[in-house]
């Protein structure tokens, strides 16, 4: 199982956007930018996700869309209730395995601090990020076994750091 996990794009805050609940906050135009460069960096490299998956918090939601429209992928998106915030490995296994499929590319668009909290669990030491995440950052993994969380990291994409890095 090969698994992508990206923070949504950048957001408007609940000020800015008028909205009462941060659930609510959409992206901006430089969200919009950001998730394009993440579009483009996964098909110039050939990776086509098959599922997207993502928080149903508008920003992931909205996220999510331009990915799926970037690879008319509309009928394998799906909001998963257990991405909303506090999710955690088993979380993120548990619901690949219901929604994706196995053989593909699998698309998490995610919020923080969970997304650091699973590089910690997975490439780090347990307790802290090897890595800041960034708004539109983008991981990748090769899930070598699920039922033991075993992953071994690929990829890493930042619009704002740098145009891509291939492990």
């Amino acid at each position: 199982m090969k698994l992508l996990f990206m923070r949504h794009a950048d957001a408007a805050s609940r000020q800015e956007a008028g909205v009462s609940y941060d659930r609510e906050r959409p992206i901006t135009e430089l969200g919009r930018e950001q998730t394009a460069d993440v579009a483009e960096f996964l098909q110039k490299t050939g990776i086509s996700p098959g599922t997207i998956l993502h928080s149903p918090a508008l920003r992931c939601t909205q996220t999510a869309a331009i990915i799926a429209q970037a690879f008319d992928r509309g009928e394998k998106i799906f909001p998963a209730p257990e991405l909303a915030g506090g999710c955690g490995a088993e979380d993120i296994l548990n619901t690949a395995l219901i929604y994706g499929d196995v053989a593909g590319w699998i698309l998490f668009v995610l919020h923080e601090p969970d997304l650091s909290f699973l590089l910690a669990t997975w490439v780090g030491d347990g307790k802290s990020s090897p890595f800041f995440v960034q708004h539109a950052d983008l991981f990748g993994f090769h899930c070598l076994d699920h039922d033991r969380a075993t992953f071994d990291p690929i990829l890493f994409f930042s619009p704002s750091r740098v145009k891509f890095c291939l492990t």
